[in-house]
């Protein structure tokens, strides 16, 4: 199982690599600034499942790690997508972020518990 660092860096990657990649997309010059804050952010959101249903055993996923929470996470990256009111800046942060979480639960689901559906 995956532990906190492992969830970090595995995090800081991903929100690293997104906002990066969407940059790349739009021919945009990346900000190390906002780069840092995505991976740095993205990190930090990797670790929030443990924080929701804490590691206290083989059988601790519950919503935080379900797949169920994945499909409200890709809820919310289409929210974030489509939203008027953030700058594509916050959006790319954003995402980044979103993308985290994600890698916490791709992780996860590598392992012999893997995810659970609820």
């Amino acid at each position: 199982m995956p532990n906190y660092t492992e969830h970090f860096i595995g995090g800081l990657l991903t929100g690293g690599f997104i906002y990066l990649g969407l940059k790349k997309l739009r021919n945009e010059p990346a900000n190390i600034q906002d780069c840092l804050i995505a991976g740095l952010g993205s990190g930090l959101v990797a670790t929030f499942p443990d924080e929701i249903d804490p590691p206290t055993g083989p059988t601790h996923r519950k919503i935080g790690h379900s797949i169920a929470g994945g499909i409200g996470l890709m809820a919310l990256w289409n929210k974030i997508q489509n939203s008027p009111n953030l700058s594509q800046q916050q959006k790319d942060i954003f995402r980044s972020w979103v993308g985290g979480y994600g890698s916490h639960l791709l992780l996860d689901s590598q392992t012999p518990a893997s995810l659970p559906l609820i």
